[in-house]
């Protein structure tokens, strides 16, 4: 039973002292090496991680077969259904052996063909289409169409289990697949029992009610179906649940009773509800949190110790805390309380590097060669603030910025952040150096998306090495020019991430005035309104529309550069950066304008799939 031995004897001998009992055992070699003869198209250290036979382990027979079986079953899931796998045992001395496995590859074996038996209310294209599992095609290559895996064909009936069941089939089955190997090619038969199509009878809530029941069956999607539809019932028991938990009923529970009628055939389903007791939290743990202070936490809470139970709320707690991007992992979970109608919160996270340093080059048609540098820290001391360093160095411009940001001044959901910069930029036809500050405030106004800023902004630019043809824009910008602006934004945004946005939308509206009582050379009032929305299509892809309108009221000096200029990849893809403008009557250059409008359709596309 131990395994260690080939042999156990138990031989008995006289001796003045009674009998004697000897154990004469053989030990079993260990395994000395473990070898792959005969694989070309899978690689060994792919091969030997199936294997449960490791090297220095006592030889076991039954180890070396399940390790057989193994490199079959994988060489399978590759498609290699022909291929032919032995092993030998060859003694290097008394105490260890060599184990080879001789591995005959063959060629990989395609799904010729995928057939129903039984089915009549659908064609046999719409039940492919919901496979995963799918026929060889003329883009087998690169798809790797027509491969068999077990794993995958089982999830593939149920979904046609629940393709039936969401159609009114509801006594559906989708019995065990043939397969068949013929050489070169597997062929598949899935039997199918459809049964009958079921239609929607009565619909009925009853149990304990929140609202008045002719509201609450107004809200019932199954309702509005023709045919039995499981999917529908299932999205409107979460509906009922989720409206019983926004109200603290945690352990609320919906059942649905279906009656059938097979005569016609129909069905009656009615939701019986029993809500169950109110639920408060009566306390939240945080764990884990080995550098970020509790706090940091706790603020994004949607829920609080002694409220209401609310799983939405929770929802989004859970989201908000994966948004601060501190932590590798957030996993919430709830525990009873002292009563019944008391749950416990539990916070489990795991802190990650939050700081950065990185540097980086490239080259571009706006600042063709390039180097770029950062430091930063988006978590500072445990507190949620962000400070960096930043550094541009390019052909034709030097960026420098010192940023921090304080996302709750006075512990309330106020932000303030705070720029210094330093930016020198050789245009075409001028060179403009500028330093200068701003200071934003922050604040949620309502709902979860949508803030109000008010942003200072105090900018010291001296344009110099004008062009003698630049436009008379540029010509009017020489010199020593402050802009000293104060600027109101409206902001809602859903975006469901910051970078490689999926879906959610970005709409602002801003005013700025710059001059007057602020002081500066600048005079003038800007007003710029943008709307961006992400749909999901396909395939990690995603659509997105965009436009954006700007007006510039003059009310004295304004220099070039704070007119509008479009093109580049943040504005019009196609054209060089700031290359479209007004054309200057007298030297035909462009120039700012002091209106704009814009609109983009794009496609975005994933190059490396996340």
């Amino acid at each position: 039973k131990m395994g260690f031995f080939s042999d156990v004897r138990l031989e008995t001998e006289t001796v003045p002292e009674g009998r004697q009992v000897v154990f004469v055992v053989t030990e079993r070699p260990f395994v000395k090496k473990i070898e792959l003869q005969g694989n070309k198209e899978l690689k060994e250290e792919d091969l030997k991680d199936q294997l449960t036979l490791k090297p220095f382990a006592i030889m076991n027979l039954n180890t070396v077969n399940e390790s057989l079986e193994k490199l079959n079953t994988f060489y399978q899931s590759k498609g290699y259904y022909n291929a032919q796998i032995n092993h030998t045992i060859r003694s290097e001395d008394k105490q260890s052996v060599v184990v080879t496995f001789n591995i005959t590859e063959g060629k990989k074996v395609y799904i010729k063909t995928i057939a129903f038996q039984g089915v009549k209310a659908f064609k046999e294209k719409q039940l492919k289409g919901i496979m995963e599992t799918n026929e060889k095609d003329f883009l087998y290559w690169i798809l790797s169409s027509g491969l068999y895996k077990k794993e995958l064909l089982e999830k593939d009936l149920e979904k046609i289990s629940a393709f039936y069941y969401n159609r009114g089939y509801l006594k559906a089955k989708v019995g065990d697949p043939e397969v068949k190997h013929e050489g070169e090619w597997l062929y598949i038969t899935i039997p199918i029992e459809e049964g009958s199509q079921f239609r929607m009878g009565e619909v009925d809530i009853q149990g304990d009610l929140l609202r008045p029941k002719e509201k609450m069956l107004a809200d019932l999607a199954i309702r509005k179906e023709k045919f039995y539809n499981r999917e529908v019932i299932r999205q409107d028991i979460l509906q009922i649940s989720e409206g019983f938990s926004q109200e603290g009923f945690a352990f609320a529970e919906v059942v649905p009773k279906i009656t059938e009628d097979p005569s016609v055939p129909k069905v009656d389903l009615v939701y019986e509800v029993r809500k169950g007791p109110k639920v408060y939290f009566e306390r939240i743990d945080i764990v884990g949190n080995t550098k970020t202070r509790d706090k940091v936490i706790r603020r994004e809470f949607k829920v609080s110790e002694q409220g209401l139970f609310d799983a939405y709320a929770l929802r989004r707690s859970n989201e908000n805390i994966n948004r601060l991007d501190f932590f590798e992992e957030v996993n919430i979970s709830t525990t009873p309380g002292s009563q019944e109608d008391r749950m416990n919160l539990k916070v489990e996270v795991k802190e990650k590097m939050t700081g950065s340093f990185s540097v980086g080059a490239g080259y571009s048609a706006v600042d063709q060669f390039s180097v770029m540098g950062s430091i930063a820290q988006r978590n500072l001391f445990g507190r949620g603030q962000r400070l960096s360093l930043d550094a541009y160095l390019s052909t034709n411009t030097n960026r420098y910025s010192l940023n921090f940001v304080e996302p709750w001044l006075f512990d309330i959901p106020l932000s303030a952040a705070f720029t210094l910069y330093n930016w020198i930029r050789e245009y075409d036809e001028y060179k403009k150096d500028s330093y200068g500050a701003s200071v934003d405030l922050g604040y949620l106004l309502w709902g979860e998306y949508t803030r109000g800023y008010v942003t200072y902004t105090y900018d010291d630019a001296n344009v110099t090495d004008v062009a003698s043809n630049a436009p008379a824009s540029i010509q009017n910008s020489a010199g020593k020019n402050t802009t000293s602006s104060v600027r109101l934004t409206l902001r809602r945004d859903s975006r469901d991430v910051l970078f490689n946005t999926s879906k959610g939308s970005m709409n602002s509206v801003s005013a700025e005035y710059a001059g007057g009582p602020l002081g500066g050379t600048s005079q003038f009032t800007r007003y710029l309104a943008s709307s961006g929305w992400y749909f999901p299509v396909f395939w990690g892809t995603t659509f997105f529309a965009n436009g954006k309108v700007g007006l510039i009221q003059e009310h004295g000096k304004v220099p070039d550069y704070e007119k509008f200029y479009l093109g580049g990849i943040n504005s019009i893809r196609g054209f060089k950066y700031n290359s479209i403008g007004v054309t200057d009557p007298v030297t035909g250059n462009i120039q700012g304008g002091d209106k704009m409008v814009q609109f983009n359709l794009e496609y975005i596309f994933p190059m490396i799939p996340a």
